[in-house]
Protein backbone atom coordinates (compact mmCIF):
# COMPACT_ATOMS: atom_id res chain seq x y z
CA UNK A 1 0.00 0.00 0.00
CA UNK A 2 1.60 3.51 -1.30
CA UNK A 3 1.73 5.45 2.67
CA UNK A 4 1.98 8.37 0.92
CA UNK A 5 -1.51 8.48 -0.82
CA UNK A 6 -3.23 6.77 2.31
CA UNK A 7 -2.12 9.68 4.45
CA UNK A 8 -3.49 11.81 1.45
CA UNK A 9 -6.40 10.17 1.72
CA UNK A 10 -6.88 11.03 5.22
CA UNK A 11 -6.43 14.77 4.74
CA UNK A 12 -9.08 14.69 2.16
CA UNK A 13 -11.37 13.05 4.38
CA UNK A 14 -10.72 15.47 7.13
CA UNK A 15 -11.02 18.99 4.64
CA UNK A 16 -14.24 17.57 3.39
CA UNK A 17 -15.58 18.31 6.71
CA UNK A 18 -13.98 21.65 7.78
CA UNK A 19 -11.77 23.96 5.44
CA UNK A 20 -10.82 26.89 7.30
CA UNK A 21 -10.39 28.73 10.83
CA UNK A 22 -12.51 31.66 11.27
CA UNK A 23 -12.78 34.75 13.58
CA UNK A 24 -15.62 34.42 16.07
CA UNK A 25 -17.28 37.48 17.18
CA UNK A 26 -20.07 36.95 19.91
CA UNK A 27 -23.03 37.42 18.89
CA UNK A 28 -25.20 37.04 21.67
CA UNK A 29 -24.46 36.52 25.31
CA UNK A 30 -27.37 34.41 26.70
CA UNK A 31 -28.96 31.08 25.75
CA UNK A 32 -32.59 32.31 23.39
CA UNK A 33 -34.68 29.62 22.03
CA UNK A 34 -34.15 31.92 19.01
CA UNK A 35 -31.16 31.13 17.48
CA UNK A 36 -30.89 28.74 14.49
CA UNK A 37 -28.16 26.32 14.58
CA UNK A 38 -26.89 25.93 11.04
CA UNK A 39 -25.00 22.67 9.64
CA UNK A 40 -24.11 20.28 7.16
CA UNK A 41 -25.21 16.65 7.07
CA UNK A 42 -21.72 15.45 7.97
CA UNK A 43 -21.73 12.97 10.79
CA UNK A 44 -18.60 14.75 12.87
CA UNK A 45 -20.37 18.25 12.68
CA UNK A 46 -23.89 17.18 13.56
CA UNK A 47 -23.02 15.58 16.18
CA UNK A 48 -20.82 18.03 18.38
CA UNK A 49 -23.90 20.75 16.55
CA UNK A 50 -26.37 18.16 18.45
CA UNK A 51 -24.82 18.88 21.41
CA UNK A 52 -24.23 22.71 21.08
CA UNK A 53 -27.52 23.59 20.08
CA UNK A 54 -29.45 21.47 22.58
CA UNK A 55 -26.90 24.01 25.19
CA UNK A 56 -28.02 26.74 23.74
CA UNK A 57 -31.44 26.01 23.32
CA UNK A 58 -31.53 26.31 19.74
CA UNK A 59 -32.74 25.04 16.75
CA UNK A 60 -31.22 23.28 14.28
CA UNK A 61 -31.15 23.39 10.58
CA UNK A 62 -29.11 20.45 8.62
CA UNK A 63 -27.88 20.95 5.27
CA UNK A 64 -26.76 18.73 2.45
CA UNK A 65 -22.76 18.70 2.83
CA UNK A 66 -21.38 21.28 0.09
CA UNK A 67 -25.06 22.83 -0.62
CA UNK A 68 -27.08 25.56 0.41
CA UNK A 69 -30.30 25.23 -1.59
CA UNK A 70 -33.04 27.07 -2.42
CA UNK A 71 -35.57 25.44 0.18
CA UNK A 72 -33.45 26.20 3.25
CA UNK A 73 -33.63 29.51 2.68
CA UNK A 74 -37.21 29.21 3.03
CA UNK A 75 -37.28 27.51 6.24
CA UNK A 76 -34.47 29.90 7.38
CA UNK A 77 -37.10 32.25 7.02
CA UNK A 78 -39.82 30.26 8.49
CA UNK A 79 -38.07 30.03 11.87
CA UNK A 80 -37.41 33.79 11.54
CA UNK A 81 -34.18 33.20 13.64
CA UNK A 82 -32.57 36.51 15.59
CA UNK A 83 -29.06 35.14 15.35
CA UNK A 84 -27.17 31.82 13.62
CA UNK A 85 -24.48 30.02 14.60
CA UNK A 86 -22.81 28.03 11.70
CA UNK A 87 -20.75 25.14 12.45
CA UNK A 88 -18.66 24.10 10.00
CA UNK A 89 -16.37 25.21 7.31
CA UNK A 90 -16.80 26.68 3.85
CA UNK A 91 -17.03 23.58 2.17
CA UNK A 92 -19.46 21.73 4.38
CA UNK A 93 -22.02 24.64 4.95
CA UNK A 94 -20.98 26.76 1.50
CA UNK A 95 -20.57 30.57 1.84
CA UNK A 96 -23.65 31.03 -0.47
CA UNK A 97 -24.96 30.90 3.34
CA UNK A 98 -23.34 33.78 4.31
CA UNK A 99 -24.37 35.99 1.59
CA UNK A 100 -28.29 34.29 1.98
CA UNK A 101 -27.79 35.75 5.86
CA UNK A 102 -26.67 39.19 5.21
CA UNK A 103 -28.82 40.01 2.63
CA UNK A 104 -31.80 39.38 5.47
CA UNK A 105 -29.76 41.48 8.09
CA UNK A 106 -29.77 38.38 10.13
CA UNK A 107 -26.75 38.52 12.34
CA UNK A 108 -24.69 35.14 12.15
CA UNK A 109 -21.13 33.72 13.05
CA UNK A 110 -19.05 30.62 11.76
CA UNK A 111 -17.43 28.27 14.48
CA UNK A 112 -15.40 25.77 12.30
CA UNK A 113 -10.95 25.14 12.62
CA UNK A 114 -9.28 23.24 9.73
CA UNK A 115 -10.69 20.34 10.66
CA UNK A 116 -13.05 18.68 13.09
CA UNK A 117 -10.81 18.57 16.01
CA UNK A 118 -10.46 22.15 15.66
CA UNK A 119 -13.86 22.71 15.33
CA UNK A 120 -14.72 20.62 18.57
CA UNK A 121 -12.37 23.49 20.19
CA UNK A 122 -14.11 26.49 18.59
CA UNK A 123 -17.65 25.29 20.01
CA UNK A 124 -15.98 24.43 23.71
CA UNK A 125 -14.34 27.82 23.79
CA UNK A 126 -17.25 30.19 23.17
CA UNK A 127 -20.02 28.02 25.30
CA UNK A 128 -17.38 28.56 28.16
CA UNK A 129 -15.89 32.31 27.23
CA UNK A 130 -18.83 33.89 25.66
CA UNK A 131 -21.68 32.01 26.95
CA UNK A 132 -20.50 31.59 30.00
CA UNK A 133 -21.89 27.73 30.49
CA UNK A 134 -20.30 25.55 32.59
CA UNK A 135 -20.55 21.81 31.08
CA UNK A 136 -22.38 19.43 33.05
CA UNK A 137 -19.95 16.71 31.59
CA UNK A 138 -17.56 16.99 28.57
CA UNK A 139 -17.41 13.98 26.65
CA UNK A 140 -13.97 13.70 24.64
CA UNK A 141 -14.53 11.11 21.31
CA UNK A 142 -12.34 9.98 19.03
CA UNK A 143 -12.70 12.44 15.93
CA UNK A 144 -11.76 9.80 13.23
CA UNK A 145 -13.25 6.35 14.95
CA UNK A 146 -16.21 6.19 12.46
CA UNK A 147 -17.44 3.73 13.41
CA UNK A 148 -18.07 5.33 16.67
CA UNK A 149 -19.22 8.58 15.84
CA UNK A 150 -22.15 6.54 14.04
CA UNK A 151 -22.74 4.25 17.18
CA UNK A 152 -22.39 8.17 19.08
CA UNK A 153 -25.01 9.85 16.99
CA UNK A 154 -27.48 7.37 18.45
CA UNK A 155 -26.84 8.03 21.39
CA UNK A 156 -29.81 9.61 23.97
CA UNK A 157 -29.48 9.54 27.35
CA UNK A 158 -27.00 12.08 28.15
CA UNK A 159 -27.44 15.57 29.79
CA UNK A 160 -28.28 18.58 27.96
CA UNK A 161 -25.54 20.16 28.98
CA UNK A 162 -22.66 17.48 27.52
CA UNK A 163 -20.13 19.13 25.15
CA UNK A 164 -18.16 16.90 22.56
CA UNK A 165 -14.49 17.15 21.94
CA UNK A 166 -12.75 15.73 19.27
CA UNK A 167 -9.10 14.00 20.46
CA UNK A 168 -6.82 14.05 17.13
CA UNK A 169 -5.48 10.62 15.43
CA UNK A 170 -2.25 11.70 17.92
CA UNK A 171 -4.47 10.55 20.82
CA UNK A 172 -4.12 14.70 21.70
CA UNK A 173 -6.57 16.86 23.19
CA UNK A 174 -6.52 20.60 21.77
CA UNK A 175 -4.84 22.67 23.50
CA UNK A 176 -7.35 25.60 23.90
CA UNK A 177 -10.09 23.07 25.42
CA UNK A 178 -6.78 22.20 27.70
CA UNK A 179 -6.13 25.79 28.46
CA UNK A 180 -10.00 26.49 29.72
CA UNK A 181 -9.85 23.80 31.81
CA UNK A 182 -7.15 25.32 34.01
CA UNK A 183 -9.08 28.31 34.90
CA UNK A 184 -12.56 26.80 34.24
CA UNK A 185 -12.10 23.22 35.05
CA UNK A 186 -15.10 20.37 34.36
CA UNK A 187 -15.40 17.67 36.85
CA UNK A 188 -17.34 14.85 35.03
CA UNK A 189 -14.85 14.02 32.16
CA UNK A 190 -15.12 10.80 30.12
CA UNK A 191 -13.42 9.49 27.68
CA UNK A 192 -14.60 6.97 24.93
CA UNK A 193 -12.44 4.26 24.29
CA UNK A 194 -11.31 3.50 20.76
CA UNK A 195 -8.90 1.41 18.69
CA UNK A 196 -7.33 4.88 17.33
CA UNK A 197 -7.06 6.86 20.50
CA UNK A 198 -4.03 5.73 23.27
CA UNK A 199 -6.68 6.64 26.27
CA UNK A 200 -4.00 6.71 28.66
CA UNK A 201 -2.42 9.98 27.27
CA UNK A 202 -5.50 11.60 27.21
CA UNK A 203 -6.50 10.91 31.14
CA UNK A 204 -2.52 12.48 31.61
CA UNK A 205 -3.16 15.33 29.51
CA UNK A 206 -6.66 16.38 31.30
CA UNK A 207 -5.73 15.50 34.73
CA UNK A 208 -2.29 18.02 33.83
CA UNK A 209 -4.34 20.39 32.82
CA UNK A 210 -7.60 20.41 34.49
CA UNK A 211 -6.33 18.76 37.83
CA UNK A 212 -9.65 16.20 37.43
CA UNK A 213 -9.10 12.75 36.50
CA UNK A 214 -10.70 11.83 33.08
CA UNK A 215 -12.83 8.08 33.63
CA UNK A 216 -12.23 6.35 30.94
CA UNK A 217 -16.14 4.75 30.02
CA UNK A 218 -17.18 2.78 27.25
CA UNK A 219 -20.60 3.95 26.25
CA UNK A 220 -20.71 1.08 23.73
CA UNK A 221 -18.70 -2.21 23.71
CA UNK A 222 -17.60 -3.29 20.87
CA UNK A 223 -13.89 -4.58 19.99
CA UNK A 224 -11.51 -3.57 17.50
CA UNK A 225 -12.35 -6.55 15.51
CA UNK A 226 -16.07 -5.80 14.82
CA UNK A 227 -15.12 -2.32 14.45
CA UNK A 228 -12.72 -2.86 11.88
CA UNK A 229 -15.24 -5.91 9.81
CA UNK A 230 -17.90 -3.00 9.89
CA UNK A 231 -15.68 -0.45 8.49
CA UNK A 232 -15.06 -3.07 5.89
CA UNK A 233 -18.63 -3.89 4.90
CA UNK A 234 -19.16 0.01 4.91
CA UNK A 235 -16.21 -0.63 1.98
CA UNK A 236 -17.78 -2.81 0.39
CA UNK A 237 -21.47 -1.05 0.49
CA UNK A 238 -19.96 1.82 -0.83
CA UNK A 239 -17.82 0.19 -3.77
CA UNK A 240 -20.92 -2.07 -4.77
CA UNK A 241 -23.14 1.56 -5.40
CA UNK A 242 -20.40 3.37 -6.75
CA UNK A 243 -19.71 0.51 -9.51
CA UNK A 244 -23.62 0.31 -9.83
CA UNK A 245 -23.69 4.14 -10.35
CA UNK A 246 -20.93 4.33 -13.07
CA UNK A 247 -21.89 1.03 -15.21
CA UNK A 248 -25.02 3.35 -15.78
CA UNK A 249 -23.16 6.49 -16.51
CA UNK A 250 -20.40 5.44 -18.68
CA UNK A 251 -20.91 8.53 -21.18
CA UNK A 252 -20.29 11.12 -18.35
CA UNK A 253 -17.76 13.32 -18.36
CA UNK A 254 -15.88 12.97 -14.93
CA UNK A 255 -16.49 8.73 -15.24
CA UNK A 256 -12.61 8.60 -15.82
CA UNK A 257 -11.68 10.30 -12.35
CA UNK A 258 -13.93 8.59 -11.14
CA UNK A 259 -13.20 5.04 -12.18
CA UNK A 260 -9.21 5.92 -11.01
CA UNK A 261 -11.16 6.69 -7.26
CA UNK A 262 -13.18 3.28 -7.37
CA UNK A 263 -10.18 1.28 -8.52
CA UNK A 264 -8.13 2.39 -5.82
CA UNK A 265 -10.70 2.30 -3.21
CA UNK A 266 -10.91 -1.76 -4.49
CA UNK A 267 -7.37 -2.05 -3.87
CA UNK A 268 -7.86 -0.25 -0.46
CA UNK A 269 -9.96 -2.57 0.21
CA UNK A 270 -8.58 -5.92 -0.63
CA UNK A 271 -5.46 -4.92 1.51
CA UNK A 272 -7.71 -4.37 4.52
CA UNK A 273 -9.31 -7.21 4.03
CA UNK A 274 -6.29 -9.52 3.50
CA UNK A 275 -4.35 -7.65 6.71
CA UNK A 276 -7.84 -7.81 8.58
CA UNK A 277 -7.57 -11.56 8.61
CA UNK A 278 -3.75 -11.36 10.04
CA UNK A 279 -5.71 -9.48 12.67
CA UNK A 280 -4.34 -6.35 12.12
CA UNK A 281 -7.56 -4.96 13.00
CA UNK A 282 -6.73 -1.01 13.60
CA UNK A 283 -4.52 -1.03 10.35
CA UNK A 284 -7.64 -3.02 8.84
CA UNK A 285 -10.45 -0.41 9.96
CA UNK A 286 -8.42 3.06 8.34
CA UNK A 287 -7.63 1.27 5.07
CA UNK A 288 -11.19 0.52 4.85
CA UNK A 289 -11.95 3.91 5.79
CA UNK A 290 -9.98 5.74 2.72
CA UNK A 291 -12.07 2.59 0.50
CA UNK A 292 -15.02 3.63 1.42
CA UNK A 293 -14.70 7.60 1.49
CA UNK A 294 -12.71 6.96 -1.75
CA UNK A 295 -16.08 4.93 -3.57
CA UNK A 296 -18.56 6.92 -2.20
CA UNK A 297 -16.79 10.41 -3.65
CA UNK A 298 -16.21 8.33 -7.02
CA UNK A 299 -20.10 7.99 -7.17
CA UNK A 300 -20.95 11.29 -5.94
CA UNK A 301 -18.84 12.97 -8.98
CA UNK A 302 -20.74 10.39 -11.32
CA UNK A 303 -23.80 12.19 -10.13
CA UNK A 304 -22.94 15.26 -10.19
CA UNK A 305 -22.71 16.06 -6.24
CA UNK A 306 -20.05 18.29 -5.28
CA UNK A 307 -17.95 17.50 -8.38
CA UNK A 308 -16.07 20.59 -7.80
CA UNK A 309 -15.60 20.78 -4.44
CA UNK A 310 -14.62 16.92 -4.22
CA UNK A 311 -12.18 17.50 -7.06
CA UNK A 312 -10.91 20.48 -5.02
CA UNK A 313 -9.93 18.64 -2.00
CA UNK A 314 -9.14 15.26 -3.18
CA UNK A 315 -6.27 16.87 -5.98
CA UNK A 316 -3.37 15.41 -4.41
CA UNK A 317 -5.08 12.01 -3.97
CA UNK A 318 -6.33 12.14 -7.61
CA UNK A 319 -2.91 13.09 -8.81
CA UNK A 320 -1.32 10.42 -6.98
CA UNK A 321 -3.31 7.46 -8.20
CA UNK A 322 -2.90 8.91 -11.49
CA UNK A 323 0.80 8.92 -11.47
CA UNK A 324 0.98 5.52 -9.95
CA UNK A 325 -1.40 4.63 -13.09
CA UNK A 326 1.04 5.93 -15.70
CA UNK A 327 4.06 4.27 -14.26
CA UNK A 328 2.02 1.00 -14.08
CA UNK A 329 1.43 1.16 -17.42
CA UNK A 330 4.14 2.33 -18.70
CA UNK A 331 5.73 -0.61 -17.08
CA UNK A 332 3.35 -2.77 -18.31
CA UNK A 333 4.15 -1.53 -22.19
CA UNK A 334 8.00 -2.33 -21.92
CA UNK A 335 7.12 -5.78 -20.39
CA UNK A 336 3.94 -7.61 -21.85
CA UNK A 337 4.35 -5.64 -25.67
CA UNK A 338 6.75 -7.11 -28.01
CA UNK A 339 9.66 -5.18 -29.78
CA UNK A 340 7.31 -5.58 -33.18
CA UNK A 341 4.54 -3.56 -31.34
CA UNK A 342 6.69 -0.81 -30.15
CA UNK A 343 6.87 0.87 -33.18
CA UNK A 344 3.70 1.37 -33.44
CA UNK A 345 0.80 1.10 -30.98
CA UNK A 346 2.81 1.84 -28.17
CA UNK A 347 4.93 4.44 -29.46
CA UNK A 348 1.05 6.02 -29.15
CA UNK A 349 0.52 5.11 -26.05
CA UNK A 350 3.90 6.59 -24.35
CA UNK A 351 3.11 9.54 -26.28
CA UNK A 352 -0.42 9.74 -24.60
CA UNK A 353 0.72 8.85 -21.37
CA UNK A 354 3.61 11.83 -21.53
CA UNK A 355 0.76 14.71 -22.47
CA UNK A 356 -1.14 12.83 -19.44
CA UNK A 357 1.69 13.21 -16.83
CA UNK A 358 2.01 16.96 -18.23
CA UNK A 359 -1.43 17.81 -17.28
CA UNK A 360 -1.09 16.32 -13.75
CA UNK A 361 1.89 17.82 -13.06
CA UNK A 362 -0.80 21.55 -14.48
CA UNK A 363 -4.09 20.13 -12.53
CA UNK A 364 -5.89 19.21 -15.58
CA UNK A 365 -7.42 16.20 -13.55
CA UNK A 366 -10.03 15.50 -15.49
CA UNK A 367 -8.73 15.92 -18.72
CA UNK A 368 -5.55 13.60 -17.89
CA UNK A 369 -7.68 11.07 -15.95
CA UNK A 370 -9.74 10.15 -19.63
CA UNK A 371 -5.91 9.55 -21.21
CA UNK A 372 -4.75 7.15 -18.61
CA UNK A 373 -8.34 5.58 -18.47
CA UNK A 374 -8.55 5.00 -22.43
CA UNK A 375 -4.50 4.15 -22.74
CA UNK A 376 -5.37 1.60 -20.17
CA UNK A 377 -7.73 -0.14 -21.87
CA UNK A 378 -5.51 0.17 -25.28
CA UNK A 379 -2.90 -1.77 -23.41
CA UNK A 380 -4.69 -4.16 -21.63
CA UNK A 381 -6.49 -4.80 -25.72
CA UNK A 382 -2.74 -4.72 -26.76
CA UNK A 383 -1.11 -7.16 -24.26
CA UNK A 384 -4.18 -9.64 -24.72
CA UNK A 385 -3.84 -9.62 -28.90
CA UNK A 386 0.13 -10.43 -27.90
CA UNK A 387 -0.37 -13.14 -25.74
CA UNK A 388 -2.83 -14.94 -28.37
CA UNK A 389 -0.14 -14.45 -30.70
CA UNK A 390 2.62 -15.96 -28.85
CA UNK A 391 0.58 -18.84 -28.20
CA UNK A 392 -3.06 -19.59 -28.92
CA UNK A 393 -2.58 -22.85 -26.88
CA UNK A 394 -1.39 -20.97 -23.71
CA UNK A 395 -3.06 -21.72 -20.45
CA UNK A 396 -4.03 -18.79 -18.26
CA UNK A 397 -2.43 -17.24 -15.01
CA UNK A 398 -3.39 -19.15 -12.40
CA UNK A 399 -4.80 -16.69 -10.79
CA UNK A 400 -7.07 -15.95 -13.53
CA UNK A 401 -7.96 -20.08 -13.65
CA UNK A 402 -8.99 -19.36 -9.85
CA UNK A 403 -10.71 -16.82 -10.54
CA UNK A 404 -13.34 -18.96 -13.30
CA UNK A 405 -13.38 -21.95 -11.09
CA UNK A 406 -14.53 -19.48 -8.28
CA UNK A 407 -16.98 -17.74 -10.73
CA UNK A 408 -18.41 -21.26 -11.75
CA UNK A 409 -18.98 -22.05 -7.88
CA UNK A 410 -20.47 -19.14 -7.18
CA UNK A 411 -23.06 -19.14 -10.16
CA UNK A 412 -23.70 -22.88 -9.16
CA UNK A 413 -24.59 -22.13 -5.30
CA UNK A 414 -26.34 -18.37 -6.26
CA UNK A 415 -28.41 -20.85 -8.98
CA UNK A 416 -29.41 -23.22 -5.59
CA UNK A 417 -30.08 -20.56 -3.12
CA UNK A 418 -32.58 -18.99 -5.52
CA UNK A 419 -34.29 -22.05 -6.22
CA UNK A 420 -34.28 -22.58 -2.57
CA UNK A 421 -35.73 -19.41 -1.57
CA UNK A 422 -38.39 -19.71 -4.32
CA UNK A 423 -39.70 -23.06 -2.38
CA UNK A 424 -39.54 -21.40 0.53
CA UNK A 425 -42.14 -19.28 -0.38
CA UNK A 426 -46.04 -21.14 1.09
CA UNK A 427 -48.15 -18.80 -0.32
CA UNK A 428 -47.46 -15.71 -2.37
CA UNK A 429 -49.10 -13.30 -0.11
CA UNK A 430 -47.48 -14.47 2.87
CA UNK A 431 -43.85 -13.71 3.79
CA UNK A 432 -41.87 -16.22 6.19
CA UNK A 433 -40.04 -14.74 8.96
CA UNK A 434 -36.66 -13.52 8.44
CA UNK A 435 -36.70 -14.12 4.33
CA UNK A 436 -37.01 -10.35 3.82
CA UNK A 437 -32.85 -10.50 4.84
CA UNK A 438 -32.02 -13.52 2.72
CA UNK A 439 -33.38 -11.51 0.11
CA UNK A 440 -31.60 -8.72 0.30
CA UNK A 441 -28.45 -11.34 1.12
CA UNK A 442 -29.48 -12.94 -2.65
CA UNK A 443 -29.25 -9.56 -4.48
CA UNK A 444 -26.35 -8.48 -2.82
CA UNK A 445 -25.22 -12.07 -4.31
CA UNK A 446 -26.30 -11.35 -7.06
CA UNK A 447 -24.21 -7.65 -7.61
CA UNK A 448 -21.13 -9.32 -5.76
CA UNK A 449 -21.18 -12.23 -9.13
CA UNK A 450 -21.73 -9.24 -11.73
CA UNK A 451 -18.88 -7.34 -10.10
CA UNK A 452 -16.63 -10.96 -10.31
CA UNK A 453 -17.40 -11.07 -13.93
CA UNK A 454 -16.90 -7.82 -14.82
CA UNK A 455 -13.55 -7.41 -12.73
CA UNK A 456 -12.28 -10.62 -14.51
CA UNK A 457 -13.06 -9.44 -18.51
CA UNK A 458 -10.72 -6.69 -17.10
CA UNK A 459 -8.43 -8.88 -16.30
CA UNK A 460 -8.56 -8.20 -13.00
CA UNK A 461 -8.47 -11.47 -11.66
CA UNK A 462 -7.40 -11.25 -7.69
CA UNK A 463 -10.87 -9.05 -7.47
CA UNK A 464 -12.67 -11.30 -9.84
CA UNK A 465 -11.44 -13.80 -7.13
CA UNK A 466 -12.60 -12.01 -4.04
CA UNK A 467 -15.95 -10.70 -4.79
CA UNK A 468 -16.43 -14.64 -6.02
CA UNK A 469 -16.04 -15.45 -2.55
CA UNK A 470 -18.40 -12.70 -1.55
CA UNK A 471 -21.14 -15.14 -3.34
CA UNK A 472 -20.08 -18.03 -2.30
CA UNK A 473 -20.06 -16.90 1.52
CA UNK A 474 -23.38 -15.57 1.27
CA UNK A 475 -25.19 -18.25 -0.64
CA UNK A 476 -23.64 -20.84 2.27
CA UNK A 477 -25.07 -18.48 4.71
CA UNK A 478 -28.91 -18.68 2.72
CA UNK A 479 -28.55 -22.45 2.48
CA UNK A 480 -27.40 -22.88 5.99
CA UNK A 481 -30.24 -20.78 7.36
CA UNK A 482 -32.97 -22.16 5.00
CA UNK A 483 -31.65 -26.15 5.34
CA UNK A 484 -31.78 -26.15 9.52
Amino acid sequence: MNRKLLTILTIAILLTETSAIFLITPIYSEQTSKALVLVSDNEADLIVAKYFASVISAQMLIVPWGTFPSNIEEEIMQVAPLKVVIIGGVLAVPEEAETFLKEMNIPFIRLGGKDRVETSAEIYKYLVEQVNVTPDQVIILGGYDFVALKQFSEVSNLTNKTVIVYASQQSTVPKEVLDIMKTKPVNNIKVVPSPLLTTSSIESQISSAAAVSAAVESIFEESNSVKASEMIKEAEIAIEEANSTIRSSLSSENVSVALAMLEEAEKLLKEATEIYKNSNYIEAYKLAISARDLASKAKEIIEGINVRQIIKVYTKAITEILKEKIVAINKTIKTNISSANKSTSAVNISKTLASAKKEVEQGKLVEAAKKVYNTSKTTKTETTSQSAKSSSSSQPQSSCKEAEEKMKEAKKLLDEAEKLLSNYFVSPFVMPPGIAELESMLNLSQTYLKIAQDKYSQNNCGLAISYAEKVIDLCNKIKEKLTK
